[in-house]
């Protein structure tokens, strides 16, 4: 994580998905204040973000952190907002 200035997710499998939640967990223990990114291609996160949205309904995750969570479909956009 130190290495990185930011975080960007692009679709994957079960491995990517741990990779997502470290970096959010992290960010919620205080290991690092970069940016998160998921490039939504096709709508892949959808139901990610969906989910991440419900917890934060039912009070398992803060909405900052969700707040924070970038989510672009254009790879330009997610770069613009990265900056």
């Amino acid at each position: 994580m130190n290495v990185a200035d930011a975080f960007v997710c692009l679709p994957g499998g079960i491995g990517t998905l741990d990779e997502i939640f470290n970096v959010l967990a992290g960010a919620r223990m205080g290991l690092h204040q970069k940016k998160i990114a998921l490039l939504d291609i096709d709508g892949f996160f959808k139901s990610l973000v969906c989910f991440l949205g419900e917890m934060v309904e039912k009070g398992f995750l803060k909405k900052r952190y969700f707040d924070e969570l970038i989510v672009e479909q254009d790879v330009l956009r997610l770069l613009e907002r990265i900056r």
